[in-house]
Order: structure tokens, then C-alpha cells, then sequence
């Protein structure tokens, strides 16, 4: 994960250099964490799926259900998260637990349900709010998203905390423990007593979660939900993984390093839409990095 690390600083550096005294503005590391919060948050859980093998493609109208779910059913009100942030989590939940069973009960490709699901979760979107997003989100949100507390935005503090926990879950439990032999051998892990359907189901369940807050930290920082704004997040749930150091392939990754490659494809976004680069001109350049990224991750596992 040390080279994520080092290629943020250069950004940082670079950054510095082309657009003036960046580093020393404590609103421009603000922002580029408030930013990179969302890749953050969402790179757990695919993360989490690409450590045990697979990979989820229903995390982008997951994103963008999940905020229409809570501005239809909350209509601005801060009394009503008390019930509606709990019932899109549970609805994620659900969905993850749906797409496990899909893969481990009926032996479905990764791939294919969790692509499947996205469409569904499109189609229940649509449905739901009849084509156009309604109401607005509460105001407390719009603070957790915009406010500040300490000098900082209130959900940099939550995503110090969010970092914490995430590492501490993949390498201080047994279910981060489990999750690595599952990635590494599933029919070994099976040997050893890993109840390999079990892990599988939770990763996905886990992906869906993190999905659907990144859908709620996204309407707090628009004010409202959009159609399609989770499309944008797809793949740089990806990308952060493999930049940070975590295997395609599974088995072998940390969350520290995903963390890292989420600053940094978020810092290297910024300076490119600094220095008004085209929109065609940045997207070859990310794609750069993350295919460098994947074939230096290739060229060290062992043969």
C-alpha cells in the first residue's frame, strides 16, 4: 500500500506547484477529504467483495436508490432520519443479502448478479419516484455534508472514525481473517472449517450498506437526490482498491491501502480539473494509473 502513499504525496506536491500554496490552505485539505469520503466509504465494501473474489456492479443504482429512498420518505424533515436511515439501510441489507444468495445458493457469476440487481435497482428507482427525485433531504444531513465542527466539515471526523473501524474489521477479526483464505483458496477455507456461503453473503451485504451511505452522503452534499449520480462511482470503487494494493484476483489487499488509493485518485482529479485539463484528457490519465496500478499488482504475484 506504501506506493499509493508516495504517489499522493508527489500529487500533493505537483498540486502545490501548479496551483499556488495549496497545502498550507486548510480549506483545500478540507475539501479533498470531504471529496474523497465517498470513494472512501464505498471502496470497504467493494474492497471487501474483491477480497473474497468477486466484484459488484449494483453499486451504482444502489448509490443513487438509496438517496431517493430517503428524500421521498423524509421530505426535509431531521425528525424523520430517526426511522428512514435505518429503513434504506435495511433495504441495502437486503439487496446485499440477495445478491449472496444469488451467487452462493444458485451459483450465479458475481458479475452477472450483481449486474443483474443494478437494473432491478434501477427499474425500483424509477418506479418509486415516478421518473423525477422527490423532496429534499434534511437539513441535518445538509450539515454533516456542508456544516463545520471544529474547523473542519463534520464528516471528516466521522470518516477518521469510518477508517479506523474499516481497518480494524479486515485485520483485527475473524471475519477479515476468514475473508482472506476465502480470497486466497475458497475450496482451502472450506477444508478449514470457513463456512466460505456465510462470508461470501456478508461481504455483499456489507457492499450494499456502504453503498446506500455513500447514496445518503451524496444527497447531503447536493441537497437532494439525482437520477444516475451514482453512476460516477463505479469505477473508482475499483480503482481506489487496486491503486491502494488490493489483488483483482483476491486474497491479498488492506483497507489502509484502499483508503490511500481513494486520496489519491481524488487528489489527482482535483489537480487535473485544476490545471482545466479536457474531461477525455483526465479520464486517460486515471485509466493510466489504474491500469499501471494492475499490472504492477500482476507482475509481483508469483507465478
Amino acid at each position: 500500500m506504501l506506493p499509493a502513499y508516495a504517489a499522493l504525496a508527489i500529487v500533493l506536491v505537483v498540486t502545490t506547484l501548479a496551483l499556488g500554496r495549496q497545502l498550507t490552505f486548510p480549506e483545500y485539505l478540507d475539501s479533498l477529504l470531504v471529496l474523497a469520503s465517498f470513494p472512501a466509504v464505498i471502496v470497504l465494501g467493494q474492497g471487501v467483495v474483491i477480497l473474497s473474489g468477486g466484484l459488484d456492479l449494483s453499486i451504482p443504482w444502489m448509490i443513487t436508490f438509496a438517496g431517493i429512498l430517503l428524500a421521498g420518505m423524509s421530505r426535509g424533515s431531521d425528525g424523520a432520519m430517526l426511522w428512514t436511515v435505518p429503513t434504506v439501510l435495511a433495504v441495502a441489507a437486503a439487496v446485499g443479502f440477495v445478491n449472496g444468495i444469488g451467487i452462493v445458493g444458485l451459483g450465479i457469476s458475481p458479475i452477472l448478479m450483481t449486474l443483474a440487481m443494478n437494473g432491478m435497482l434501477q427499474a425500483a428507482a424509477l418506479i418509486y419516484c415516478n421518473g423525477a427525485p422527490i423532496g429534499l433531504v434534511p437539513p441535518g444531513l445538509r450539515w454533516l455534508m456542508a456544516g463545520k465542527l471544529g474547523g473542519l466539515t463534520p464528516i471528516v471526523w466521522l470518516l477518521a472514525g469510518f477508517v479506523v473501524a474499516s481497518t480494524l474489521l479486515l485485520s483485527r477479526t475473524t471475519f477479515g481473517r476468514r475473508l482472506y483464505a476465502v480470497g486466497s483458496s475458497p475450496l482451502v477455507a472450506r477444508f478449514a472449517g470457513v463456512s466460505v456461503g456465510r462470508i461470501l453473503i456478508f461481504a455483499y451485504m456489507l457492499s450494499a450498506l456502504c453503498a446506500a451511505l455513500v447514496g445518503l452522503m451524496l444527497s447531503g452534499f447536493g441537497f437532494q437526490a439525482t437520477l444516475e449520480m451514482g453512476d460516477a462511482f463505479l469505477l473508482p470503487s475499483i480503482a481506489a482498491a487496486v491503486v491502494g494494493g488490493t489483488l483483482i484476483a483476491g486474497g491479498r489487499g488492506h483497507y489502509l491501502g484502499m483508503f490511500g488509493g481513494a486520496l489519491l485518485l481524488t487528489a489527482l482529479s482535483t489537480l487535473l480539473s485544476g490545471v482545466l485539463l479536457p474531461a477525455a484528457v483526465r479520464s486517460i490519465i486515471l485509466g493510466g494509473v489504474v491500469l499501471a496500478a494492475v499490472v504492477a499488482l500482476r507482475e509481483r504475484t508469483p507465478a
